[in-house]
């Protein structure tokens, strides 16, 4: 079987049709298709990475309020922010549950004049997020310090 393309070959005093053939067809076709399949599955993974990276961003944007209330907990009672330091909740269709553990540091540093300075109230706080949307499920821990100054009436 083949399809005429409408030229002939008049050089040769025959009138020869030129076509396609049913199996170039054929293979033409095939490689068309598996051209568009992989550019459908680049399409799905870019969503997928998309989501991924939405799911980081809401995420990061919660850890920073989450982080703010806990410097301002921490600067009102930081025997009390020990105690209440775990907390899950739920925002934007997603399901939080913030962790955060306080714990005191002995830093001493040397300064420019040769002296030794000492920071009594310097506390390191670890903190995790970890979330979960339908399957998809992510953490970020973070590590920082806060400093404890007390506010001396004069």
């Amino acid at each position: 079987m083949t399809l005429l393309t409408g030229k002939s070959n008049k050089n040769s005093g025959q009138n020869k049709v030129q076509a396609f053939t049913l199996v170039e067809i054929m293979v033409s076709i095939s490689i068309l298709s598996l051209g568009l399949v992989l550019i459908l599955q680049w399409f799905a993974y870019s969503l997928n990475v998309l989501r991924i990276s939405q799911d980081y961003l809401t995420a990061a944007l919660v850890f920073e309020d989450k982080m703010a209330d806990a410097e301002i907990k921490f600067k009102e009672d930081k025997d009390k922010f020990k105690e209440d330091s775990n907390e899950m909740f739920e925002s934007s269709g997603m399901q939080f549950e913030f962790n955060a553990q306080l714990g005191a540091v002995d830093y001493r540093k040397e300064s420019d004049s040769g002296e030794e300075v000492e920071f009594e109230d310097l506390y390191n706080l670890k903190t995790n997020l970890s979330w979960r949307e339908g399957k998809r499920k992510g953490r970020i821990p973070l590590d920082t310090y806060l400093v404890k100054y007390e506010n001396k009436a004069q």
